[in-house]
């Protein structure tokens, strides 16, 4: 008989008065019978060499185990299993897995279950098997055994690689005098020996069979195999010898290794505390505590099961107590501890409770669980008030928290409940200050009514911005109602109780508040914050009168980013060699509206030994500022706003890469200047400022981009603010990206000064302008394309003010040839010779077809050798130009072109 199959299952199933046996191969099937009363030799089955996996199971009693409809009748009968068999066979050599049950072993020798009958076998399962008396099992690759259900039987079990051995429902309080049990499983990582006893790790070797005589050497022998377990459950029986143990002095060994401690009990009574407190004298580094009071009955008695101790009347408290010192090592390491109970609170837990409570240093939670939810709901009165009972008692542990928690074991209920489960509530912590910071403060702090899970959300949630709560805080004269007034007046008191009442472990991350308020109102904010270890302060407020600097953020090592904005009338700063003594952890620094009259020059502030880790400045509306030198070596990102007063500024910073100057320098001065260096600087914004009478900007080498743009005033330009222009154009002729605003247009087509002194830029790619594009701004134009001879692309923002004049193109302005526009642009072909070979993209906003944009778009398509698009953007226009714009764009198309590659798109 021979097949391919690796899987044999073997059922024994009893048809008629025959006996069929089925052997079951994948889709085969082959019926063997036998006669009438006997058994099953199993010789037959050793012919399969092949066989990885067997499942052998004799099915009496009514109870069917294989497929098909279950047989009429059972006979009783039984199935062999000889070693001999095996042996003479040379065995499953190939077997893995082996399962027995209800097998008659009766001829089955010690050592059939070894490397010799079994060498590949991983995984066996013996369970219910009789008439043996004595087991051996030596396979040296078995990583899993199981043997359940066994009666009067010796056990020897060995193996290296035994990874988990359980062994439940062993009947070994047999008659045989020579009973016994020995195991030697060094490696085990799981072991189980009846229902309950689990550890982690074990080693049992020569363990004595249970008898009312030998109980308490047995337990001792038991717990000593498992002295190296992480993780142990005791069961009421074991505690029961524990009891016993506690009077002699204890275990004489510890759990050097344990972590994880369950203790099952049959219903918490005073002798169990004898155990439990054996237990935690042998577990002085155990974290996690779990004591489940279990509904198994058992007679109820409250006695302590000790003369000494009945008849001194003990109370429950007072043993506890008693131990406190003895159990010094366990109180210091214990942090969780779970109480899982079926009929409700009763002293027995509250009494260990207040023991932990009192004297668990290191405690951090403590669970109440109830394990039945109808019976918690029935006598939800009466828990909650013995749980409040536990809430109150007193606690060595500042840290801990008390939880009552459900822990229902009926499936149908828990199937009921889960359907209403909050799992918002299970996400961490971070996670859900993540998502509550994208909604309002007001909302945030509605959740903490949920509860005390969102209550602790609440007082710990880092992000606090009140800008969703508060409105801009406006000048205090204004016209503004009283009931504004009052509300204002609410929402900053509602900021001072929420900074109040957070809980005092949680720091605050980011703190967001704009309010009109007093001054001290706001320094009091400002140090609640300082106070939490804020990271980032944010503060926009409105006050009676000027204000200080609130001092107390300048020594803070938590503050990192710091915004302090006054809407009205302005803040004062301290002396430099204040702010320049603290600052220390600050890498973002803004502040507006600062009130500078007596104190005009900050040289100092900002020097190189000045905030020492900061990468970002801005300073906006700084009113008396005359003189500012900016030095910090960390700093990055420099603006500064609104200095309409400004008259010199000095900016040297060897990490700083951006750069922003807004609406400075006092155009009336006598004399004002700038200068400015940094290697690494690579964006230079410089916007509507009044021109210095002297610029130098040095050693630019990495500049990416540049923004210019002048305030101008009617009268005429100096001389000196021209070369001041000329040597601010210099210093940015590493630029590879430029913006120029028509006021620079303005500049260079009114003074034929640039047409000589303007520095070319070489590096230079993009080009933007932004013109009115008249008569006057075509010099102006050219003397920029000159200066421009790589550039690539190519943007003119036309500005389209009524107030411009321009001509607009018509057909004769076409047909002629020796226009004024078209002469100067012809005259200007072998000065814009690289310009014209290098532009490859122009594209001209505001196009409206008039005369000097149409002149130099013709001039750009007759010479423009590498254009490869031009993009003419016109916008909106009326029906009646609608006409004329298609004539003009017909004889755009109809010239010739310098690039045969070019293309025009209208837009």
């Amino acid at each position: 008989m021979s097949f391919e199959s690796n899987v044999l299952t073997v059922y024994i199933c009893l048809t008629r008065l025959d006996i069929n046996i089925c052997i079951l191969f994948d889709r085969y099937r082959i019926y063997l019978n036998t006669p009438k009363g006997k058994g099953l030799d199993i010789c037959i089955l050793l012919s399969f060499s092949r066989v990885e996996n067997l499942v052998l199971k004799f099915c009496s009693n009514n109870v069917f185990c294989g497929p098909g409809p279950p047989p009429p009748t059972s006979l009783g009968l039984e199935l062999g299993f000889s070693s001999s068999h095996v042996r003479d066979a040379g065995g499953l050599r190939s077997l893995r897995t082996l399962s027995l049950t209800n097998v008659n072993l009766s001829d089955v020798y010690g050592d059939l279950f070894s490397d010799f009958s079994f060498p590949l076998l991983e995984k066996l399962t013996i369970e219910s098997c009789r008439s043996m008396n004595q087991l051996g099992i030596f396979c040296e690759d078995l990583k899993d055994l199981q043997v359940c259900g066994m009666e009067k039987i010796c056990l020897d079990i060995s193996g290296m690689g035994l990874e988990r051995l359980a062994a439940v429902k062993l009947h070994l309080t047999s008659v045989i005098s020579n009973s016994c049990v020995n195991i030697f499983v060094p490696n085990t990582q799981t072991f189980q020996w009846g229902p309950d006893e689990v550890a982690e790790k074990g080693l049992v070797h020569f363990w004595l069979p249970v008898n009312d005589a030998k109980v308490k050497t047995h337990t001792v022998v038991v717990l000593s195999a498992l002295s190296q377990a992480e993780k142990l459950t005791i069961s009421f029986q074991i505690l029961e010898s524990l009891s016993k143990i506690y009077f002699e002095g204890g275990l004489p060994f510890s759990f050097v290794n344990l972590k994880t401690l369950e203790i099952i009990t049959a219903g918490l009574r005073k002798s169990d505390f004898l155990g439990i407190a054996c237990l935690f004298k042998s577990s002085p580094i155990v974290e996690g505590l779990k004591i489940v009071i279990s509904p198994i009955h058992r007679p109820q008695d409250d006695k302590w099961n000790d003369i000494l101790l009945d008849n001194a009347l003990w109370s429950e408290e007072q043993f506890w107590e008693s131990q406190a010192q003895t159990l010094n090592s366990f109180l210091c390491h214990i942090k969780k501890v779970d109480f899982s109970v079926v009929t409700g609170i009763d002293e027995t837990v509250i009494s260990v409770a207040r023991f932990l409570l009192k004297h668990g240093i290191g405690l951090q939670e403590m669970n109440i669980c109830p394990q039945n939810w109808k019976a918690y709901q029935q006598n939800q009165t009466g828990w909650q008030a013995k749980f409040k009972i536990i809430e109150e008692l007193p606690r060595a542990s500042e840290d801990v928290e008390i939880k009552d928690q459900v822990d229902d074991d009926d499936e149908s209920e828990k199937s009921n409940r889960s359907r209403s489960v909050d799992r918002i509530s299970d996400l961490p912590d971070y996670v859900l200050h993540h998502i509550l910071f994208l909604l309002p403060i007001k909302t945030v702090a509605q959740t903490s009514v949920l509860s005390k899970r969102w209550r602790s959300i609440w007082s710990s949630f880092p992000d606090l911005d009140f800008t969703t709560l508060t409105r801009t805080p406006t000048k205090p004269h204004s016209s503004s109602s009283s009931k504004s007034l009052s509300q204002n007046s609410k929402e900053t008191d509602f900021i001072t109780q929420v900074l109040t009442l957070r809980d005092k472990h949680s720091d605050i991350r980011i703190l967001r508040f704009g309010s009109r308020l007093s001054f001290s109102r706001l320094n009091g904010l400002i140090r609640l914050a300082i106070r939490r270890n804020v990271q980032e302060l944010d503060v926009e407020v409105a006050t009676e009168d000027y204000f200080n600097f609130p001092r107390c953020v300048i020594a803070s090592d938590s503050l990192r980013i710091f915004k302090l904005k006054s809407r009205y009338p302005g803040f004062r700063l301290p002396p430099s060699s204040v702010m320049t003594s603290g600052f220390k952890s600050l890498h973002s620094l803004s502040l507006s509206r600062i009130v500078l009259y007596n104190q005009p020059s900050l040289c100092d502030m900002f020097g190189e030994s000045a905030f020492p880790m900061l990468k970002k400045l801005s300073l906006d509306a700084c009113f008396g500022l005359k003189y500012l030198r900016i030095g910090c070596r960390a700093l990055e990102d420099l603006t500064l706003e609104n200095c309409f007063q400004l008259q010199g500024l000095d900016v040297l910073g060897g990490k700083l890469e951006r750069l922003r100057i807004v609406r400075c320098f006092d155009a009336y001065a006598d004399k004002s200047w700038v200068k400015i260096g940094g290697p690494r600087l690579r964006i230079i914004l410089w916007e509507n400022n009044a021109i210095t009478d002297s610029s130098s900007l040095d050693n630019l080498s990495s500049l990416q981009e540049a923004s210019i743009g002048f305030f101008l005033l009617q009268e005429d330009i100096s001389v000196a603010k021209l070369q001041s222009v000329s040597n601010l154009f210099m210093g940015l002729y590493h630029a590879h990206c430029l913006t120029l605003d028509t006021q620079c247009i303005e500049i260079l087509s009114n003074s034929n000064y640039f047409a000589v002194y303007l520095h070319p830029f070489n590096n230079l790619k993009s080009l933007e302008l932004h013109t009115g594009f008249n008569k006057n701004n075509v010099p102006g134009l050219a003397c920029i394309f000159r200066s421009s001879p790589m550039l690539h692309t190519l943007t003119l923002n036309i500005i389209n003010d009524y107030k411009i004049e321009r001509r607009q193109w018509n057909k004769d302005l076409w047909e002629m040839s020796n226009s004024e526009e078209e002469k100067f642009w012809e005259s200007q072909t072998q000065a814009l010779r690289s310009f014209l070979q290098n532009l490859t993209v122009v594209k001209i906003q505001g196009f409206l077809e008039c005369e000097n944009e149409v002149s130099l778009a013709k001039f750009l398509l007759k010479h423009g050798k590498a254009l490869q698009e031009m993009i003419l953007c016109t916008g909106h226009c009326k029906a009646r130009y609608s006409l004329q714009r298609q004539k003009i764009r017909s004889q755009m198309m109809g010239f010739s072109w310098a690039s045969s590659n070019a293309k025009i798109a209208f837009h």
